[in-house]
């Protein structure tokens, strides 16, 4: 019998997705298969890929999407690169190697807002459904492939020089060990996280535009660029699901350098308005003790009148 070496022809009469991981090609194929279209697949595939190669697709990437749009008969392209700052300081580099690093190396995230727009103008499915695979691979957790490997270990001794970055991308990356080998398992719950977060609330972003003096007051700004800093959303959950551990996480929230129109601007945020849960969690651990002590003490109770004649 003859034998080829070579690896057989894929064909399919109801879609096909190609991606650079197996994993994130066969997220797609799922959508396909519950019935999405190629939009609701190649948002599937990108939320994967975040996953698998988050060394070169991610949320915080821009991108540009080509697409034939089957009911309007036309080619259309969805441009999701974020603009360039007016201020970006293109006088002061003089070679492209200065544009390898730091904060001049990346621009505003656009990629999220895109998939999210192509499943909005022509998708069939809802986020859920189209980040679930994603999750799943990303608190499950994978298996690393050969070019997984030669990423991370190709960054990883330049990252050991960044003492601020380093240890904590060494633990997302790479359990602590600040490398890897085969078989690594990698398992990312936080971004698992963000994904669930993201397919539930979409991809808008709380923003603080400043603050009046009268509450009655309708803001007059309609929209825009806003430059500002990230914090978090004020805690809004009951004291009694902080101390149970229930309380949804704060959300990521901008707090704008000029305010809009009429009001003035909040303060910006500092390392002193990060909360302090200590003494909520002492609470709880107290409460969770005191609990176990009462059913212990009951059980004695219980066992002794049972032993008495």
């Amino acid at each position: 019998m003859l034998q080829h070496g070579k690896r057989p022809t894929i064909a399919s009469r109801h879609g096909m997705v190609a991606a650079a991981h197996p994993l994130a090609a066969a997220a797609g194929a799922r959508i396909l298969s519950n019935g999405g279209n190629a939009f609701d697949a190649a948002v599937a595939t990108a939320a994967a890929l975040n996953v698998v190669e988050p060394y070169m697709s991610g949320l915080a990437g821009r991108g540009v999407a080509t697409c034939y749009i089957a009911k309007e008969k036309r080619v259309r392209s969805l441009d999701f690169v974020g603009q360039i700052s007016k201020n970006f300081p293109i006088d002061k580099l003089s070679n492209r190697s200065q544009l390898q690093r730091g904060a001049v190396a990346v621009g505003a995230p656009g990629n999220l807002a895109g998939w999210c727009e192509l499943n909005k103008a022509h998708g069939k499915k809802k986020l859920p459904e189209l980040f679930a695979p994603a999750i799943a691979i990303a608190r499950d957790g994978f298996q690393l492939i050969e070019f997984n490997l030669e990423e991370i270990q190709g960054v990883a001794g330049e990252l050991a020089g960044y003492k601020a970055l380093h240890p904590e991308w060494s633990r997302v990356y790479t359990a602590g060990a600040g490398t890897v080998k085969p078989g690594f398992v990698l398992k990312q719950p936080d971004l698992a996280r963000t994904l669930e977060a993201l397919a539930a609330e979409g991809p808008g972003l709380l923003a603080d535009m400043g603050v009046g003096r009268d509450p009655q007051a309708v803001p007059e700004w309609t929209g825009g660029m806003v430059h500002g800093r990230i914090a978090t959303e004020p805690q809004h959950g009951s004291l009694i699901g902080q101390l149970a551990g229930n309380a949804p996480p704060p959300r990521p929230m901008l707090i704008a350098t000029e305010a809009a129109p009429g009001l003035s601007p909040s303060a910006p945020p500092s390392i002193e308005d990060v909360p302090n849960n200590h003494l909520a969690y002492a609470v709880q651990w107290f409460l969770f003790a005191g609990i176990a002590g009462i059913i212990y003490w009951l059980a004695l109770k219980r066992r002794r009148r049972t032993q008495t004649p």
